[in-house]
């Protein structure tokens, strides 16, 4: 579970805060917003160009998980100064609730979510700076905040500094502010109500003209250019679904008493790298005028897509990047596809649910927090993450329990190091028997609601302590526990699923030894977290032969389930120079498409082998401008963005479906062999082929499909592909049929050597 490896800095960022941090040369901050030398620092700071280059910042929940994207709303008619204002809801039923399953466990009402500008702007430290905002609320005494982040050094915990003053609202419009000095050169700013005191309270806010500036006191408001221009897609995450208009909304204002006219042009980069046709609109702006227009992309299929927006305001150009994912909803409620850790936000939970990732493995079953005295056991915290996720349709995989003990439970000697708490949890209980009862009574009490639970969390991840070898444990000592263990869920539900086993990678040998000394009787599914690192994924067609093949020689085949994986790639850096602070992605291939290729073929060599569900690690996003969290995150770049691999995800979901399953391997010419790869499945009403040929340092050949009659080729990301067009490369080709069986397909596909 990678995640306890990033918790450290996150249980660490307290004690950060409040120590004295030397301030020096460091890494810079990113997003950075270019500095334009006027009065107010902050961009579309009177949301005259809607939502533009505004989110919302939260409480960080648990080890982390924070509100993703925009809370709140852009309004007419309410405004203080211009047309528009943002507004922020607050209630019970309505103030945002985000999650963390694990470590510990958590739930947060988000009563104190500030409107805060996307980027970091450039000050001057030691100089002095206010920020001031005009706010107002339905009622008298409504408590607010005005916050700075400022940049210091994100090495080695990446957490910024923060100051910040409360203020009481009334229900006129007030113009608040508080004054500063940075010690840094890059901060960002964000206001908005702060209900902390008395979360379940209702109130509602709105904000107007937020001005940062130069000097010891707030000087009359003005936006940051006379002329300004927000782009924005309208939906979660810029992710777009079949059927809906791809388009950005170019919103522009003009507060002169000029009319004036800008060219906004889109420069559009597809999944590939190939260029799109360009996308270009005049946004026309009367006097003191604002005004939104489409700017469509109707051209665009499935896929991820990278548009470049440009514009000019006099001499200066302005230039802006937004990640672009479209995407064929996920129709069903099963899929092969999980995530380790649900996301903290109910918006990044769908976003994976409509991708094709049905599945969560929670970890807010530890024993330690639900019985943190014998005898008072309370299962408040897991029924928390356990109702969330199945109140979002999602399918629960609980790891029960996560560690093998408790602190009055453990084995652990005094000399067992404290470093992390999990440390002595790893160690056996001094009497199983009480680990029997904890989870007889968590099956019996989620019976109905949960049937597929995961025993322990990589048993001999050193240095966890989590029955480590070298502690003294050996591969009977787990499969002892294990028996005890299965014995205990299946009295409590005849019917659920145990999984378990000591092959953390792949390559493991502790795996095939497991499988050797009769571990398999004691589970319904075997474990297996294949980290990659930056292998190239047809490495494991041997791991993966090997252990099919343990399997095979005691006689008794158990299916397989990936319950952490993952390729990591950061493309846009949260820092410049970048260094990693994580250690799951210590390692990052090269680029984001090749994490995603990778990823794709990594998940077909395991389906093909036994494997039945994939699990990807971990479930986080973003904070705004602290980009660090998605180091090892698969799926996001931040405020629920895709990368490249979320979309290529979703068409390998759509194709297979909830009940694929493996026939064959694809049958080529012997001089092809290891040279292109292919797996067959039967996806239910149709018969799907994925084939691949990985880059092959020093050769020149190139492979060409040539697909039977009846059978319809499409890319990685989901689009048809003509038959002349479907040379083989690092990305997969899909090849379905409707009326050949799946070995069929396997059998009558061909390849050829392009020449």
């Amino acid at each position: 579970m990678r995640v306890y490896r990033v918790s450290l800095a996150v249980a660490l960022v307290g004690l950060l805060a409040a120590s004295e941090v030397s301030f020096s040369e460091h890494p810079r901050w990113n997003p950075a917003l270019a500095s334009l030398g006027g009065r107010n620092l902050v961009p579309n700071s009177s949301f005259e160009c809607g939502p533009s280059g505004w989110a919302s910042l939260g409480l960080a929940t648990g080890w982390g998980g924070d509100l993703s994207g925009l809370y709140g709303t852009v309004e007419d008619g309410q405004a203080c100064e211009g047309l528009h204002c943002f507004r922020i809801d607050l209630g019970p039923g309505v103030t945002p609730v985000t999650y963390a399953d694990a470590y510990p466990s958590a739930r947060a009402v988000q009563a104190a979510p500030l409107t805060a500008n996307i980027g970091w702007i450039d000050v001057a430290p030691g100089q002095p700076y206010t920020l001031s905002a005009y706010m107002r609320a339905d009622r008298a005494d409504v408590p607010a905040r005005l916050a700075v982040r400022i940049g210091i050094s994100p090495l080695p915990f990446p957490r910024p500094a923060e100051r910040s003053t409360r203020v009481m609202l009334t229900e006129q419009w007030q113009r608040y502010s508080f004054t500063f000095e940075p010690q840094e050169s890059q901060v960002f700013v964000a206001v908005g109500p702060d209900l902390t005191d008395s979360p379940d309270g209702s109130a509602t806010v709105w904000i107007d003209a937020v001005q940062l500036e130069q000097g010891a006191e707030a000087t009359e408001y003005r936006p940051r250019e006379d002329v300004e221009i927000g782009v924005y897609t309208g939906v979660f995450g810029n992710v777009f679904e079949t059927g809906q208009p791809a388009a950005l909304q170019v919103h522009g204002s003009n507060t002169t008493d000029q009319p004036r006219t800008v060219s906004v042009r889109a420069v559009i980069e597809d999944y590939f790298g190939n260029s799109l046709p360009d996308a270009n609109v005049e946004l026309a702006l009367g006097p003191k005028a604002s005004h939104a227009v489409p700017l469509t992309l109707s051209a665009f299929g499935l896929g991820f897509y990278r548009a470049t927006v440009t514009w000019a305001i006099g001499d200066v150009e302005h230039r802006e990047t937004l990640r672009i994912g479209v995407v064929r909803p996920y129709a069903g409620t099963d899929s092969p596809f999980g995530i380790n850790h649900a996301p903290p936000t109910e918006e990044l939970c769908l976003s994976l649910k409509r991708a094709g990732v049905t599945w969560v493995r929670d970890c807010s079953f530890d024993w330690n927090q639900l019985e943190p005295t014998p005898g008072q056991l309370a299962f408040e915290k897991s029924d928390i993450q356990v109702g969330r996720e199945k109140a979002l349709g999602l399918n629960v995989l609980a790891l029960m329990p996560v560690f093998a003990s408790t602190e009055w439970a453990t084995s652990a000697p005094d000399s067992a190091p404290k470093t992390y708490p999990w440390y002595r949890l790893g160690y056996a209980p001094k009497d199983p028997e009480s680990l029997y009862e904890f989870i007889q009574r968590g099956a019996l009490h989620n019976r109905g609601r949960v049937a597929h639970y995961e025993f322990l969390n990589e048993p001999v991840w050193i240095p966890s302590g989590n029955l480590n070898m070298s502690a003294g444990y050996t591969v009977d000592s787990y499969i002892e526990l294990l028996k005890g263990a299965y014995a205990a869920f299946k009295t409590a539900d005849p019917d659920c699923t145990v999984i378990g086993g000591l092959g953390i990678q792949a390559e493991m040998p502790l795996g095939d030894e497991f499988i050797r000394r009769g571990g398999l009787n004691s589970v319904d599914a075997l474990n297996l977290h294949p980290y990659p690192g930056v292998s190239a994924p047809e490495t494991f067609v041997a791991h993966m032969e090997r252990i099919r093949k343990a399997m095979d020689d005691v006689g008794v085949v158990r299916p397989i389930w990936a319950t952490e994986t993952g390729y990591y790639c950061v493309e846009d850096e949260p820092w410049t120079p970048f260094t990693p602070t994580v250690e799951t992605p210590h390692r990052f291939v090269r680029n984001e498409r090749q994490a995603s290729d990778f990823a794709v073929r990594h998940a077909v060599i395991l389906m093909a082998h036994g494997i039945k569900k994939v699990f990807y690690h971990q479930g986080v996003d973003a904070e705004v401008n602290n980009e660090y969290a998605v180091q090892d995150c698969p799926f996001w770049a931040g405020l629920g963005t895709p990368q490249k691999f979320y979309v290529t995800l979703s068409a390998l979901a759509n194709l297979l479906g909830p009940a694929h399953e493996f026939a064959a391997k694809w049958a080529v010419p012997e001089h092809a062999n290891k040279a292109v790869y292919g797996y067959a499945f039967q996806c239910g009403d149709h018969a799907l082929l994925v084939v691949w040929a990985p880059e092959r340092p020093g050769t020149q050949e190139t492979w060409r499909l040539r697909p039977p009659e009846g059978a319809e080729v499409y890319n990685i990301v989901g689009n048809p592909v003509e038959p002349e067009r479907a040379i083989l490369g690092e990305s997969v080709l899909y090849v379905v049929s409707r009326t050949l069986p799946a070995e069929e397909l396997a059998r009558t596909c061909i390849v050829d050597e392009d020449m």
